[in-house]
């Protein structure tokens, strides 16, 4: 392993609501993992967070199986403001994956559902 790769996308869930009740639930998700190759690119700034040097899209590297560790961002954040403990993570040889938790996350507006439906 010679860096860390990263992924972001988009599940929805169809057999629940967003907390608006006009679609299905999201479920924005990022990853952190053990990537080949040397090349690194930052993500565009941040105003509050350096995302350290991260290879968006890279393959995982080759030599798994990897552990992995669910991340949470906790109350209001996102999961990029753990990227530092995710690429800690990742040089120890897990995958992460942080989901954006709905309703309660610096991405989105947040809803009282977010905080108070667990």
């Amino acid at each position: 392993m010679n860096g860390t790769g990263y992924r972001t996308g988009l599940i929805k869930d169809t057999n629940r609501t967003n907390w608006q009740n006009s679609g299905p639930r999201p479920i924005a998700w990022s990853a952190w993992y053990p990537a080949d190759g040397n090349a690194t690119q930052p993500l565009p700034p941040d105003p509050l967070f350096d995302a350290g040097e991260i290879r968006p899209g890279a393959e995982i590297a080759s030599g798994g199986p990897y552990p992995v560790v669910l991340l949470s961002h906790g109350t209001g954040g996102t999961a990029e403001s753990l990227g530092w403990l995710a690429r800690a993570l990742v040089a120890r040889g897990h995958v992460v994956l942080a989901p954006q938790h709905h309703g309660n996350t610096g991405i989105e507006p947040y809803c009282p559902e977010g905080f108070l439906c667990w």
